[in-house]
């Protein structure tokens, strides 16, 4: 059975939403680890953040509202 476009908005915002809790816990994680590659991580996990949270917005505004929201406005 085919996913309905709800589902499909649903689904993407919890994944995205979920991916984006785990990249600021790794920051959390990272920023009391020694310096070594860390500052570099650190910034590629700042640029994938930027980019999950446009793409969560995204989805957003395609009438997801937030995680406990899946209402898609018609």
């Amino acid at each position: 059975m085919a996913l309905s476009q709800q589902e499909i908005n649903k689904k993407l915002f919890d994944s995205v939403t979920c991916i984006q809790q785990t990249l600021h816990s790794m920051k959390t994680i990272l920023s009391h680890q020694p310096e070594r590659e860390v500052p570099e991580f650190i910034d590629h996990l700042a640029s994938l953040d930027k980019n999950v949270e446009e793409l969560r917005a995204s989805i957003y505004s395609g009438g997801i509202k937030d995680p406990e929201d899946h209402q898609v406005n018609e």
